[in-house]
């Protein structure tokens, strides 16, 4: 996902996390916010899915295990919304079958965690 141009005076891009694991929210919140996003946190799909009915977000950061709502639904919700939308895939249990599944659903990305940034 590229960084906003903050040369413009245009709004900052909206970039929504969602992650169960308290670290890697702040992690992701902590440097996208240095990139110049304005950053929404949700620690469930279903509260991703909530925050969606009110907002489109620019782009998103999805774990993919998220225990109520896998993030792949998640990312195929995000993309009927607003299939512009940019979508990146976090998982710590990567496989090349479900990279290919992220990829086929949309993503624009698909990253094992811990990552390096």
């Amino acid at each position: 996902m590229n960084a906003p141009d903050t040369t413009e005076t245009t709004k900052a891009p909206t970039l929504l996390v969602v992650d169960d694991d308290p670290i890697i929210l702040a992690l992701v919140d902590r440097l996208a916010t240095e990139m110049g996003f304005t950053v929404l946190r949700e620690r469930n799909g279903t509260a991703a899915l909530a925050a969606l009915a009110d907002m489109r977000p620019d782009g998103a950061m999805v774990d993919v295990g998220l225990g109520d709502i896998d993030g792949f639904s998640l990312l195929r919700s995000i993309k009927a919304a607003d299939p512009q939308s940019q979508v990146i895939l976090m998982t710590g249990a990567a496989s090349v079958d479900s990279a290919v599944e992220a990829i086929k659903a949309g993503a624009l990305d698909y990253i094992s965690k811990p990552f390096e940034i």
